[in-house]
């Protein structure tokens, strides 16, 4: 191969199925993050909603904020008020 050079082996990638359907996933997933990611203020919005919710997970509630059977009195009294708050 060194001899030929690095092109002499064909890889025929419409051919292999499995690959194309991973590389199209990795495709759709990539503009699915950038969206998500988006520009400088949706990042600041983001961050600013994590420092939140890592302040009700850091403290006694996180039991109560981590179990979708309870969680609902925190979604809907205590991060709102704790986002008028910050």
């Amino acid at each position: 191969m060194q001899k030929e050079g690095p092109l002499r082996s064909r890889y025929y990638i419409e051919l292999n199925e499995e690959l194309q359907n991973l590389v199209i996933e990795m495709v759709r997933i990539d503009g699915i993050c950038q969206w998500l990611i988006g520009d400088e203020l949706k990042q600041d919005q983001f961050r600013f909603i994590y420092t939140v919710q890592k302040t009700v997970y850091d403290c006694a509630l996180k039991d109560f904020f981590l179990n979708p059977k309870n969680n609902s009195r925190i979604i809907e009294t205590v991060i709102p008020q704790m986002t008028a708050f910050k």
